[in-house]
């Protein structure tokens, strides 16, 4: 008896209903690979947010500081083209290559706290500015 104008098409009730499907939420790898991804992509941004401050925590002048955001995405830039051609090629596992980012990037920003100099600060935002545009790609289009 209810009013035939809200009554959904069964192909739509059939994609809406395989769409909300929560059966792969039982499975321990994908929630251990979700939970994971979390804390990771959570990380990934310590350094936009916090590295200028570290730096100038240990002596590094305010400039200096700020110019190493600068230094990250001038290299994400090239690191963008040269994963991406790197990426291109049949041989090369786009998953491992795209782990390899996620250890450099780790490592990078643990390294942050040991950091003494400029040219310390300098060398973690290459790396990282480098690495981190693969594993973040990656992330966005759902390919990790």
């Amino acid at each position: 008896d209810s009013c035939s104008c809200f009554a959904l098409p069964e192909s739509f009730k059939s994609v809406l209903g395989s769409m909300m499907d929560v059966s792969l939420l039982k499975d321990p790898v994908f929630m251990l690979i979700g939970v994971s991804n979390i804390f990771g992509m959570a990380g990934l941004y310590v350094p936009f947010v916090y590295l200028v401050d570290a730096a100038k925590v240990a002596g590094i002048e305010d400039g200096q500081a700020s110019f190493l955001l600068s230094v990250i995405g001038i290299t994400n830039t090239f690191g963008r083209v040269i994963f991406g051609y790197i990426a291109d090629f049949p041989s090369v596992n786009s998953l491992l290559l795209n782990n390899l980012c996620l250890v450099v990037c780790t490592l990078s920003v643990g390294a942050i706290p040991v950091c003494l100099s400029y040219f310390h600060y300098v060398i973690v935002a290459v790396f990282f500015g480098t690495a981190v545009c693969k594993y973040l790609f990656d992330c966005w289009l759902g390919l990790y």
